[in-house]
């Protein structure tokens, strides 16, 4: 064997499994096409600027999983889903996390002045998609329970 430089002797194994996990994470025009594919929209709506609710859903649900697994900043989130503000990023991944009771490790906790959707059950996936009907069952199911 040759006596080289640490710096210069191949990377380690666990340097190596790093950057396969680095180079393997999906893009975030991977998110918004599993996320077109779960909520039943295309990928033209998620990035556009409608404000139907589950165009909006399908949009935080890539919120959310863009910056819990991705490499992006959140304005470069932002961004990359049609120019929105950081900010709107910020209450894309609270109100998914909120609304399925998920982790909001992603971003800072609410101070409390904003207001949260109520917990709907667990987050839709290719398995079990987004379905109005089961919403508006959900929450005819609450209202009864309030009563």
């Amino acid at each position: 064997m040759q006596n080289r430089p640490d710096f210069l002797s191949p990377m380690s194994a666990m340097a190596q499994d790093r950057m396969a996990e680095v180079i393997t994470r999906p893009t975030v025009a991977e998110y918004v096409a599993q996320a077109a594919l779960i909520y039943g929209v295309s990928t033209e709506q998620i990035l556009g600027r409608s404000h139907v609710s589950v165009i909006a859903r399908a949009r935080h649900w890539v919120m959310y999983h863009a910056r819990r697994w991705g490499r992006c900043s959140l304005p470069e989130l932002g961004r990359r889903l049609g120019g929105r503000d950081h900010s709107t990023v910020v209450h894309g991944i609270r109100a998914h996390a909120a609304r399925h009771g998920l982790d909001m490790i992603v971003v800072a906790k609410p101070n409390g002045s904003r207001v949260y959707p109520p917990y709907e059950g667990p987050e839709p996936t290719l398995e079990a998609p987004y379905s109005m009907a089961g919403q508006c069952a959900l929450r005819q199911a609450q209202r009864k329970g309030a009563a």
